[in-house]
């Protein structure tokens, strides 16, 4: 009866570890969004010098064209290790050359894009760190979890000797 409980608890706390595990995933899956990374290849500008449309190659030799509009926004490292961050609204001649130097030096880029128009352009991007801080948290509660069962489940054995020790030395 007793390692009946048992076998319930562990099967339930799995359960429910793994429905928060997954409830995780589902939500790193809904917040990504359409992104891709890859490398800058054209940058196409108007006859003012200002920034229309760019396109990125992946690592799978795929071209992927993308426009610009006066909301899609700019985060971008220089060569000095500056960062520049700004809106092709606020300066459309500087993403233009920003993007010329990223194509020059092949820095890798990540597009976030909503259709044919990037809403944003960033250093490339290795991954969502709010997804990797759920990870994390998920590692430790479950060794946390597991950690407490073993001391339970000692805890338990204990008492079964203790109890076996006292039968002995009574008779």
């Amino acid at each position: 009866m007793n390692k009946k409980k048992i076998t319930f608890l562990f099967i339930g706390i799995f359960s429910v570890l793994s429905l928060f595990i997954s409830s995780i995933q589902t939500n790193a899956q809904e917040n990504n969004g359409k992104r891709i990374s890859g490398i800058i290849t054209i940058v196409l500008v108007d006859e003012m010098n200002e920034l229309v449309e760019f396109q990125i190659t992946d690592s799978n030799g795929n071209n992927y064209k993308y426009k610009v509009n006066i909301s899609t926004e700019f985060g971008l490292d220089e060569s000095s290790g500056d960062r520049w961050v700004s809106t092709q609204k606020n300066s459309p001649k500087e993403s233009a050359i920003k993007l010329i130097e990223h194509q020059k030096r092949y820095a890798p880029v990540t597009i976030i894009y909503d259709g044919e128009y990037a809403k944003s352009v960033v250093e490339r991007e290795e991954g969502r760190l709010e997804n990797n801080l759920s990870y994390l948290f998920s590692f430790f509660l479950i060794t946390w979890i597991i950690f407490f069962l073993y001391i339970f489940y000692l805890g338990k054995k204990q008492k079964i000797i203790e109890s076996t020790k006292n039968f002995v030395n009574t008779k």
